[in-house]
């Protein structure tokens, strides 16, 4: 039997629709970061309104996780379930440990929601912080256009896009405004992101540094003094690296322990100390390994 030339329109539309959807999963998937270390699933990726993903991890030494789902939610168990109330484009994002992190992109399709009239006002999702040079993923909440205008912030071209994700690495560190345009709003909507500098590792080959051993107040009013120069300097620099070589051993995962109840890597502490000027670190408190060569703890008072 001949199919008639509309069936053949028919057929083929079906078919692109069916390519474009093929794409966003695994074309848009293959662009998010992901870090081999993790062992994390999300499972279906494409999903029906009212069905569920499932979201699990593996990692043999992940201590805390948090699932970022997308939609606004988050959990911080080691797997569960979770239902979307609307259809769209999601990224999910799995936190370990709070430093690795893997992503998943999620189509939720649909025809049973009854979209409002604040609906159609385009919002940006995406994280409030992020690191220099890192992919970072956008996605746009609202529904009822199909472009969208991006404008990062950094003097980077404008990005336009059928899409409602996008993807952008800041070459540089500082807080910017993230404007996304489109037909359903009358102003662009804005998204502050705060985007921090990568580990700046200065060569220290030069300097005389001794081991750590442990010398008691001495030890820890230098510790103290150089955090200061940190938070004055706004940047981490050489006291960064020099704090490292001598006193952690060139383990840049120590535990700090803030006020004596949150706990950081202490890469990640002092990366978070240029971002506050007016912080007075106020005492250091070191813990040395059974040779007293290396600080494996660093117990510190400041104010918030």
């Amino acid at each position: 039997m001949m199919l008639s030339r509309n069936t053949w329109r028919i057929l083929g539309g079906a078919i692109l629709v069916a390519s474009l959807a093929l794409f966003l999963v695994l074309g848009l998937r293959s662009l998010l970061p992901r870090n081999t270390l993790l062992h994390a699933k999300v499972t279906p990726r494409v999903i029906q309104m009212n069905d569920s993903i499932h979201f699990y991890d593996s990692t043999h030494f992940a201590t805390s996780y948090k699932w970022l789902l997308g939609d606004g939610s988050f959990t911080t168990g080691q797997s569960g379930y979770h239902q979307y109330d609307k259809p769209g484009n999601y990224v999910v994002t799995l936190i370990v440990n709070n430093e690795f992190r893997d992503s998943f992109f999620i189509r939720v399709e649909g025809t049973g929601y009854t979209y409002t009239q604040q609906d159609s006002v385009f919002k940006i999702v995406g994280p409030p912080a992020a690191m220099q040079g890192e992919n970072v993923m956008f996605r746009v909440d609202g529904y009822g256009s199909d472009e969208f205008v991006w404008d990062f912030g950094d003097h980077s071209s404008r990005l336009t896009t059928s899409l409602s994700v996008a993807q952008h690495v800041y070459k540089r560190s500082g807080v910017y405004q993230v404007l996304l345009f489109s037909r359903n709003n009358n102003e662009p909507y804005k998204h502050k992101i705060v985007i921090s500098p990568e580990y700046e590792i200065v060569d220290t080959s030069g300097m005389t540094i001794s081991a750590a051993v442990n010398d008691g107040a001495a030890a820890g009013n230098d510790f103290q003094a150089r955090l200061q120069a940190i938070v004055e300097a706004g940047s981490i620099g050489a006291h960064y690296s020099y704090l490292l070589k001598k006193y952690a051993c060139g383990n840049a995962n120590m535990p700090v322990i803030i006020n004596g109840s949150k706990t950081q890597p202490f890469y990640l502490y002092c990366q978070n100390l240029i971002f506050n000027s007016d912080r007075v670190i106020q005492s250091v408190e070191l813990t040395y390994d059974s040779k007293q060569k290396c600080v494996v703890t660093a117990k510190i008072t400041q104010t918030n």
